[in-house]
């Protein structure tokens, strides 16, 4: 897990600047409050074949972001490097939400994915410093009023380049991701190139025993209908009586099995398509 924590949190103080790196000095960098807007560099990025992670993909945040996000109050705060020539560098797809006093930033994604990282176009992501990534951090938390960028869940390689994000300060997390490659034409050529012959047999024994399960459950008759107790209108001389066949339930059990039975019975920080005060790298500065 990496954590960036912002020195301070009063609008009084000035943050200090520190130098951008000569790769990148010349770059523009924007903050975009929707993901529409940032939409063009992010599919730019992922057409050069970007270092990224499955759950970055522009699908799958916009689609996690309309059905979660929204409703939990999230709102985009995506980060875009370009370059002198307006090739993207890099998107950082973050997002702010409020917890009490405090705004913080993070990936979208929340506890549904295993793995948060930036789409970083591969020079870029061999090129980038620590201070550099520090800088910019710092000062997109000056812009947007973050008490916290939180970095969680970093892989320390993407597709066998060290993870940008990974070169700061951060500690382990519990769990470790597991990846394999599968290689094959159909199934059962990609599950001999992963699984060992015993552990394919055990799966087709289960296979076999869910086929013979689902056929006895298709076979079965339908059940009988349940018999309702029977409860006479009460009068003004008699109590109520209950009649019931043999063998009927109780009638604490039959009320919850018969309705016809039982009712008888009693954060803010405002932010442009196009941020200013981060519209130039060159200025200063898990």
């Amino acid at each position: 897990m990496n954590v960036a924590f912002r020195q301070d949190v009063t609008s009084a103080r000035e943050y200090a600047a520190a130098p951008l790196n000569p790769a990148i000095e010349s770059a523009r960098i924007e903050i975009f409050d929707n993901l529409q807007a940032a939409e063009p560099a992010w599919r730019q990025l992922e057409s050069l074949g970007a270092l990224t992670t499955p759950y970055q993909r522009f699908e799958w945040i916009s689609l996690w972001h309309r059905h979660v996000g929204n409703s939990e109050g999230i709102e985009p705060l995506i980060v875009v490097a370009t370059d002198a020539f307006s090739i993207p560098l890099f998107v950082l797809p973050l997002a702010r939400r409020r917890k009490g006093s405090i705004t913080i930033a993070g990936f979208f994604g929340g506890r549904h994915t295993n793995l948060n990282a930036g789409i970083w176009r591969r020079d870029m992501a061999a090129a980038i410093s620590t201070e550099t990534l520090r800088a910019i951090l710092t000062r997109v938390a000056a812009a947007c009023g973050i008490d916290v960028i939180k970095l969680v869940s970093q892989p320390a390689h993407i597709d066998e380049v060290a993870n940008p994000l990974a070169l700061l300060p951060h500690q382990p997390t519990p769990d470790d991701v597991y990846s394999a490659k599968l290689t094959g034409e159909d199934g059962e050529q990609v599950l001999r190139s992963i699984l060992k012959s015993g552990m394919r047999g055990r799966l087709r024994t289960k296979e076999r025993a869910s086929c013979r399960s689902s056929r006895a459950t298709a076979m079965r008759s339908p059940p009988r209908p349940r018999k309702s107790i029977v409860i006479s209108e009460p009068s003004s001389s008699k109590r109520p009586r209950i009649s019931r066949p043999r063998g009927c339930p109780t009638f604490s059990t039959i009320a919850r099995l018969s309705p016809s039975c039982a009712r008888h019975v009693t954060t803010d920080c405002p932010i442009a398509s196009r941020s200013s005060n981060c519209t130039r790298s060159s200025a200063t500065p898990r």
